[in-house]
């Protein structure tokens, strides 16, 4: 899968060229950098057209669809245990039925298509400052000790982890959760 940011994006943001050592390692970071925002959204960022998903209905009125599925653009078919059904509509959110999903663990094929036809601005933004700021990191003593002269160094531009600045910026595209209060009748 490419990465949300492109070498010229960091290029650009540089205000320089880059030489071609130095644009490797900047994909390679991009490549890092987009694997950890799509691990941490939950999503791909990626065009969907007319996937078929599989899905187990409950019981109740909606069956909700997964949060990779956002945004929902539309879903052109349903079948319920391999039989097509139509009295179902779709709100982005989930699939509803006019007399609701009366079984538990039946299989729901809904052929769909959602995402992205462009990674949104703001993905590629923080993608490309993520990378800037690993690549401003540069190897050095991460700490010392005098006793038996150990020292520890910090990796340079390498990381397993998004920054928390970056984490409170892709917040909006991060599944919500939500309680539901239930009173039993």
């Amino acid at each position: 899968m490419a990465a949300l940011a492109t070498v010229a994006d960091i290029a650009v943001r540089l205000g320089r060229p880059l030489a071609d050592e130095e644009a490797a390692r900047v994909q390679a970071l991009l490549d890092d950098v987009s694997a950890l925002i799509r691990g941490h959204c939950g999503i791909d960022f990626g065009e969907h057209l007319d996937q078929a998903v599989k899905l187990t209905s409950r019981v109740g009125i909606a069956l909700d669809l997964p949060s990779s599925m956002r945004p929902l653009h539309g879903v052109s078919r349903v079948l319920v245990d391999g039989e097509e059904v139509t009295d179902w509509w779709a709100d982005g959110l989930a699939l509803y039925r006019r007399r609701g999903w009366r079984r538990d663990g039946q299989q729901v094929d809904v052929t769909a298509s959602w995402g992205y036809r462009e990674t949104p601005a703001d993905v590629t933004a923080i993608c490309a400052a993520e990378a800037m700021r690993l690549i401003a990191l540069s190897p050095g003593v991460y700490s010392e000790r005098v006793g038996d002269l150990e020292v520890t160094y910090a990796g340079g531009g390498a990381t397993g982890e998004l920054s928390a600045q970056v984490r409170r910026s892709l917040t909006r595209y991060r599944p919500r959760m939500a309680s539901v209060a239930v009173q039993r009748t």
